[in-house]
């Protein structure tokens, strides 16, 4: 628990969304990079094709991939992440791009980390659109 703590508190994230495809990674839908995860410096995430104005929230866990379905608000969502951790909540842009910086603690170098962001929809009846899972080893 103190150290999903630390890591949640080390990972401030502002990431970026991309399309209404609900299939990971599929065709026209979110796409998530993040780059430069070098302990003790500073990182950056960019999602692309994100619901343009909508909201985007961010998770990650350093335990490895399982469908993982959380409770939100207005929908029951499946993430691939095993425990995931809540980072944030950000906004896309009018053309549905989103971008972050954050820093990595000295403390996280060799750590394997997976990220996934997932948004809101254009209709309040879509499905809730997700990125692919990005799996990086903090160097």
């Amino acid at each position: 628990m103190k150290r999903s703590l630390a890591l949640s508190a080390l990972l401030v994230l502002t990431f970026a969304l991309v399309g209404n495809s609900t299939t990971p990674g599929a065709g026209n839908g979110p796409q998530l990079k993040v780059t430069n995860l070098i302990a003790g410096q500073t990182a950056s995430a960019r999602v692309n094709n994100a619901t343009p104005l909508k909201s985007v929230s961010f998770f990650y866990t350093s335990q490895g991939v399982a469908r993982t379905r959380i409770q939100h608000p207005t929908a029951n969502i499946v993430l691939e992440l095993a425990h995931p951790r809540f980072l944030g909540k950000s906004y896309a842009d009018a053309n549905g791009t989103a971008s972050l910086s954050f820093s990595i603690s000295s403390k996280l170098v060799g750590r394997t980390m997976w990220l996934q962001a997932v948004g809101r929809p254009e209709h309040h009846a879509d499905l809730f659109p997700r990125t692919q899972l990005v799996k990086m080893k903090i160097q």
